[in-house]
């Protein structure tokens, strides 16, 4: 994390933190607002202990980056899904996934667009069109093998 932060950063910051909430509440999930889980310097992560999910914004500025992730996640035994807010080509900015699923080594997925498809709330992969496709539920996680059914017909 920069030791000072700019209007800018703060800003970018906030949108992500925005962006982050929006997820969770799209996808249903119950944050966990009771005592922290995770130590303070993780105090911007969302937790739906329930669905064992971390939400994570992250930006250059806080520094939010994959060791960080991973730290958190061996602490709360959860897969995250980190929030990105990217400059676009022509001064606009998208918002960009990165998921992540616990294990002994954490596997990363980069590069994902979210959808929304008859309620679900779908992360579709944009670099690689045959990685995984993922649903985040009150559940959990859950990846392509374990729900089938679902087409976007290039939409």
């Amino acid at each position: 994390m920069k030791k000072y932060m700019t209007a800018e950063h703060r800003a970018e910051e906030a949108a992500t933190v925005r962006i982050a909430n929006i997820v969770a509440h799209i996808a249903g999930l119950d944050l966990d607002t009771r005592i922290p889980i995770l130590p303070p310097e993780f105090s911007q992560y969302l937790i739906a202990s329930d669905a064992q999910v971390l939400i994570v914004p992250a930006t250059v500025a806080n520094g939010n980056g994959r060791s960080m992730v991973e730290k958190a996640m061996r602490m709360a035994k959860c897969d995250a899904v980190m929030v990105h807010i990217i400059p676009g080509g022509n001064g606009s900015r998208g918002i960009m996934f990165t998921i992540a699923r616990d294990g002994r080594v954490p596997v990363w997925f980069p590069e994902y667009s979210s959808r929304v498809v008859d309620g679900g709330f779908f992360f579709m992969p944009v670099a690689n069109p045959l990685g995984p496709l993922f649903k985040l539920t009150n559940k959990g996680l859950m990846s392509s093998s374990d729900f089938d059914g679902l087409h976007f017909d290039g939409y």
